[in-house]
C-alpha cells in the first residue's frame, strides 16, 4: 500500500469519526431539548429517559449528569443521584453546581465522610460560592466542627447569615443567634427555616430556665431537618442532667431524622426509664417500631402515648395507617376520624379516611366527608366510585385546573374515562398518572389500567 491510498483510508477514517460525533451531539442535543421540555411539564419519567439517552450518547456531559441527578433526587433515588453527580464533578471540576449537589445528596445519605473528603478536593477559586459554602458549612458542623463551619459560610448572603444563627445556638451563643434572626426578620427574608427558628425565639424569650431554651431550640432544630445540630445541644443537656427525660426523647427523635433506629430506640427508652407515664416517648417508639417493620409493637407504643393522654392528629393517623396496612379499615376509620377532629381540612387525614370508608362500601358517608371538606379532589373520587361520571367530571377538572401535575387527579380521571371506555383519554391520563407520580405507587396502578 503506498503513501497516497494509506492518506486517503486515514482521512476517510478521520472524516466518518467527524461525522459520528457530530450525529451524537445532535442527536444528543435532541434529547436534551426533549429533557428539559418534559421537565418543565413535570413529565419526571419522560424527562429522566431523555437525559440518560442523551448520556449514553455523551457521557461526560456535565449539565445531561446534573439535570438527571437531579431527578433522581425528586425520585429519593439518592444512590443514583449520587453517581450522577460524581460524574458531573468528574466532568467539570470548576463548577461549584456540581459540587453543591454531590455534597447535599451524601448529606441525606448521612455519608458525612465521604462529604468532608470531597470538600477537601474542591479547588478554592470555587470554594467561596454561596450555596457550596453553605453544603460545605453543613458538613462541618454535623462533624461537630463548628467554628469551621461558621468560617466557612459566605456570611454576607441571607442564607449564610441564617446558617451560622443556627450554628450558634449549637454553641449556647443564643443572643448573637437571635440578634442575626432579628436582622433577617426585619428585611423580610424568605429562607427556609426561618419562620420555626424566629417562632422558637418568641417562645424563650422570657425564660430564664437554660435547660427548657436548650430543649425547644433542638426541638426546632429537629423540625426544620437539622438533626446533626440538635444533637450537639441534648448531648450538652444530658451531660449536665443525665437524667433529663426530655433531652433523650428528643435526641431519640434526631436519631430517627438519621435513620438511626437503634440508636433511637436507646434514647427513647432511656426517657421511659425516667418517666414511664410520659405519652410522647412511647410515640417516638412507636415511630422506631414501624420503622423497623415492627407494626404490632408499634400500634401497642401508640396506643400506649394515647392512653398516657397524647393525643392528636399525627397519633391517631399513625394508628390509622397501620390499620390500613393491616386490612383493619374499620378500626383505621375510626382512627382517622379522631385524628380529623385536630385537622377538619387535612388532606393527609382526608385521604386515607375516604380511602377505607370507600374499601368498605360506605359511598354516602364519603361522600359527605369530602363535601364537608369542600374538596373537589376528594369529591370527584367519590362520584368516580358512585359512578356519577357528570359530577366526577365537574370536580375532577376543578381539581385539575388547580394542581394539573397531580398524579392522583390524573388517575381518578383515568378511571373515570375507562368506566366510560375513552380509550384515547383514558390512557392519556394513566400515562400522565406515571409521569407525574414520584412516589411510584399510583404509577403502578396506573401501568395495571393500561395493560
Amino acid at each position: 500500500m503506498n503513501k497516497i491510498n494509506l492518506y486517503k483510508i486515514l482521512a476517510a477514517i478521520f472524516l466518518v469519526a467527524i461525522v459520528i460525533t457530530v450525529f451524537r451531539v445532535k442527536l444528543s442535543d435532541s434529547y436534551i431539548k426533549k429533557g428539559a421540555n418534559n421537565l418543565s411539564r413535570n413529565y419526571f419519567k419522560s424527562a429522566l429517559s431523555d437525559f440518560e439517552k442523551a448520556s449514553i450518547l455523551m457521557p461526560n456531559n456535565e449539565y445531561i449528569n446534573i439535570k438527571t441527578g437531579e431527578i433522581y433526587l425528586l425520585y429519593k433515588n439518592y444512590n443514583q443521584a449520587e453517581k450522577q453527580f460524581k460524574k458531573a464533578v468528574k466532568a467539570n471540576k470548576k463548577n461549584p453546581i456540581s459540587y453543591t449537589y454531590l455534597i447535599k445528596t451524601l448529606i441525606l445519605e448521612n455519608k458525612i465522610n465521604d462529604a468532608e473528603t470531597v470538600i477537601k478536593k474542591i479547588p478554592r477559586k470555587i470554594g467561596n460560592d454561596d450555596n457550596l459554602s453553605t453544603q460545605k458549612a453543613r458538613v462541618y458542623a454535623d462533624l461537630g466542627k463548628i467554628d469551621d463551619a461558621i468560617n466557612i459560610l459566605n456570611q454576607d448572603s441571607k442564607k449564610g447569615k441564617f446558617y451560622k444563627s443556627l450554628f450558634l445556638i449549637s454553641k449556647g451563643q443564643l443572643k448573637e443567634s437571635q440578634d442575626i434572626i432579628n436582622n433577617l426578620k426585619s428585611k423580610e427574608s424568605s429562607v427556609d427555616g426561618l419562620p420555626i427558628i424566629n417562632k422558637t425565639f418568641e417562645k424563650i424569650q422570657n425564660s430564664d430556665n437554660t435547660t427548657f431554651k436548650s430543649i425547644t431550640l433542638a426541638e426546632a432544630l429537629n423540625e426544620i431537618n437539622e438533626p446533626y445540630l440538635a444533637e450537639i445541644i441534648l448531648n450538652k443537656v444530658i451531660k449536665d442532667n443525665p437524667k433529663y427525660r426530655d433531652a433523650f426523647i428528643y435526641l431519640g427523635y434526631s436519631n430517627i431524622l438519621k435513620e438511626n433506629y437503634n440508636q433511637a430506640s436507646d434514647n427513647i427508652q432511656k426517657a421511659i426509664q425516667e418517666d414511664p407515664a410520659y405519652g410522647l416517648s412511647y410515640y417516638f417508639l412507636g415511630e422506631v417500631r414501624l420503622k423497623e417493620n415492627n407494626a404490632n409493637e408499634a400500634i401497642n407504643n401508640i396506643n400506649k402515648a394515647v392512653n398516657l393522654g397524647y393525643k392528636n392528629k399525627n397519633t391517631y393517623k399513625l394508628l390509622g395507617n397501620i390499620n390500613e396496612q393491616q386490612g383493619n379499615n374499620k378500626t383505621a376509620e375510626e382512627n382517622f376520624y379522631k385524628a380529623l377532629t385536630f385537622a377538619p381540612k387535612d388532606e393527609t387525614v382526608l385521604m386515607p379516611l375516604i380511602n377505607v370508608i370507600i374499601k368498605q362500601g360506605k359511598l354516602t358517608d364519603a361522600e359527605k366527608i369530602a363535601a364537608t371538606a369542600e374538596n373537589n379532589k376528594l369529591l370527584g373520587w367519590v362520584y368516580v366510585e358512585k359512578g356519577d361520571k357528570e359530577k366526577a367530571l365537574e370536580y375532577l377538572q376543578k381539581a385539575e385546573a388547580k394542581e394539573p401535575s397531580s398524579a392522583f387527579i390524573s388517575l381518578k380521571l383515568g378511571e373515570l374515562y375507562k368506566k366510560q371506555s375513552n380509550e384515547k383519554e383514558y390512557k392519556d391520563y394513566f400515562l400522565k398518572t406515571i409521569e407525574y407520580d414520584l412516589s411510584g405507587d399510583l404509577a403502578k396502578l396506573a401501568k395495571e389500567y393500561i395493560k
